[in-house]
């Protein structure tokens, strides 16, 4: 992780690939939290909870007191940036007392796991190294203001906006029909999006706000319910991988990520 001292409080930014699950209970200083990232994990905690199964958004006012959290990371990539400013600090920041406000008279932590994802890539992304010094600085108070503004727009209910538009949201329907008709062989991006009638680009970004995951995520996800299903009907391991467009080996892996267990265990569930 690295971390810069900036706007009155700390930036931090990490990239890390995760070849195992990983559980871990992060310290949480008292003060004022705010994060995106992409990423799948689990957090709890006495403040509260949530999970994330790609890009996400955080905000949280963390008491002196708070009771400890407990995170859960799967394994694959993760990257995340954030700010932390401390209980007594101040900052010349637009909206950063309004949003401390909302969480002060309502949850203290919140989060969602519908933020514009171009965003939070943009967000999460490593700094260039052609940046240096007080170049470089300036990129960190940039990004602290443009999660501040994301963060502000998300609790303020503005996020509405974000939503896709009744057009967007009938393509991506669309979309979401036509990989259930072709599960096993799902249509690439540049397809799907000519099928449907847009871009690759507007369709990804309309597909994951109006499901909540990208288009990847959901046939593998569809694909695996599938066969979860073909298994508990007594279908072998084998003929259920390729039934869904796997093979054996590939398959065996996807589902224990999927469902925490080997298929062969699945099917002796039945």
């Amino acid at each position: 992780m690295q971390t810069a001292e900036t706007m009155g409080g700390t930036f931090h930014h990490s990239h890390q690939i995760q070849t195992v699950p990983v559980h871990y209970n992060p310290f949480l200083p008292a003060g004022l939290h705010l994060s995106c990232g992409i990423a799948r994990l689990s957090t709890q905690g006495g403040l509260g909870g949530f999970d994330l199964a790609g890009p996400g958004l955080t905000a949280m006012l963390c008491p002196a007191d708070a009771p400890a959290f407990s995170t859960r990371m799967m394994e694959g990539e993760a990257k995340s940036c954030g700010f932390f400013l401390p209980v007594d600090a101040t900052a010349e920041i637009p909206h950063l007392g309004d949003i401390q406000a909302i969480l002060r008279h309502g949850a203290p932590l919140r989060a969602t796991n519908r933020p514009p994802p171009h965003l939070i890539a943009q967000l999460c992304a490593p700094i260039d190294p052609w940046f240096q010094d007080g170049a470089r600085a300036l990129v960190a108070q940039a990004r602290v203001l443009e999660l501040t503004a994301l963060v502000w727009t998300w609790l303020s209910g503005k996020d509405e906006r974000l939503q896709p538009s009744p057009r967007l949201a009938t393509q991506a329907d669309t979309a979401r029909d036509m990989l259930e008709d072709r599960l096993r062989n799902p249509p690439s991006l540049a397809e799907l999006a000519r099928m449907v009638g847009t871009n690759v680009r507007t369709l990804t970004d309309a597909f994951r706000l109006r499901f909540n995951m990208s288009i990847a995520t959901y046939v593998t996800k569809r694909r695996l319910e599938v066969a979860a299903h073909l298994l508990q009907e007594g279908m072998g391991v084998a003929q259920a991988a390729y039934h869904v467009g796997y093979t054996p080996s590939h398959f065996s892996n996807a589902f224990q990520r999927q469902f925490g267990m080997r298929p062969q265990a699945a099917r002796h569930r039945r």
